[in-house]
């Protein structure tokens, strides 16, 4: 009986570790941060840049959006700009090592 105990135990105990390594993938994606700097310029501030940016984060450009005139990535990560500051309109893609002159008001990082 001790056995049959014991081994149902350690059976719930594995099964649990299974469900927490599924789940841990997705949350360490979501606190995962690029290497790298994103530059930008904009019309106030001239240029700008965000270091290592953790992916998912919108990231706007200030109080006053479309102020963004030009992006270059130089992160491992591809960068999304968007044309209003909270993300969510008209997303134009920035792949890594690469530059834009659309003007933006916010940017989300992606690893893909």
């Amino acid at each position: 009986m001790r056995r049959l105990r014991r081994s149902l135990l350690t059976t719930g105990v594995v099964g649990l570790g299974l469900l927490g390594a599924a789940a841990a993938p997705a949350n360490a994606a979501a606190l995962t941060d690029a290497s790298g700097t994103f530059y930008y310029v904009d019309l106030l501030a001239g240029q700008s840049q965000i270091n290592n940016p953790t992916l998912g984060n919108c990231y706007s450009t200030g109080v006053l959006s479309l102020l963004a005139l030009s992006a270059t990535n130089n992160t491992n990560a591809v960068a999304t700009t968007y044309t209003d500051p909270f993300c969510t309109l008209l997303g134009a893609r920035v792949n890594p090592g690469n530059t834009s002159n659309l003007p933006f008001g916010s940017v989300r990082f992606s690893a893909s």
